[in-house]
């Protein structure tokens, strides 16, 4: 049984919709798995190739047929309501008294380039390199260039491996962060609500994801 992840059905569905990516953009034994039988193809570009789907149709019902047991969309929402579960749990476990409070008070932040951001008055610069997740817990004292894009990652899975969809945010200097279930958003709001920088909401287009930008961030925000 091949595990596929919440990232990696997202691109079979696009391949399904017969768009094409690089081979080094397909990373799993899912899509090899494929190209070995011959439901996916390939052909070279450059020093790689390219991979397509010859038939989208043949595609969907392979799929169908032996890995994902239903439609590829109920496939990514049921994984989605998972992802949230599971950072939901996290951030309950140790506040069993109660559910008013939470135990998480800040966010999490991570850049794909140097970025150099004080906090508590103190110089660091964040690199993948050094520091590819910091969690923040003293927002107010959290501040960053202000020529940094803040890119607010609605799908955790995403915002773990963003650095494979930089392309995406060329010609800007982006700061990652994402999105937690319940009030911990709170801490984030509250520091986005006293910056001048550009924000860019890189969240779904469905009605989870227009409720989660509607309803929780834009309503607060100026940008």
């Amino acid at each position: 049984m091949i595990n596929i992840t919440l990232n990696q059905v997202r691109l079979l569905k696009s391949l399904s919709l017969g768009e094409r990516f690089p081979l080094s953009n397909l990373k799993g034994k899912i899509f090899q798995q494929l190209l070995d039988e011959h439901v996916l193809s390939k052909f070279p570009q450059g020093n790689g190739f390219i991979i397509y789907a010859h038939s989208p149709i043949a595609l969907l019902n392979h799929l169908s047929n032996k890995y994902i047991k239903c439609s590829l969309d109920d496939y990514i929402e049921k994984m989605e309501i998972n992802e949230l579960r599971k950072v939901d749990n996290i951030l309950m476990r140790g506040n069993s008294k109660s559910n008013e409070t939470h135990p998480m008070n800040g966010f999490l932040v991570k850049s794909i380039e140097p970025i150099e951001v004080s906090l508590s008055k103190r110089k660091l610069v964040l690199s993948p390199e050094v520091w590819p997740v910091c969690f923040v817990s003293n927002h107010e004292e959290f501040t960053i260039p202000s020529d940094v894009t803040i890119v607010m990652v609605e799908n955790p899975e995403n915002f773990i491996f963003i650095e494979e969809q930089k392309e995406f945010f060329e010609g800007m200097r982006p700061l990652f962060t994402t999105y937690y279930p319940r009030d911990t958003h709170r801490s984030l709001v509250n520091w986005l609500e006293t910056l001048p920088n550009a924000y860019i909401h890189y969240g779904d287009f469905d009605i989870a994801g227009v409720y989660i930008y509607q309803d929780i961030y834009k309503k607060h925000l100026s940008t």
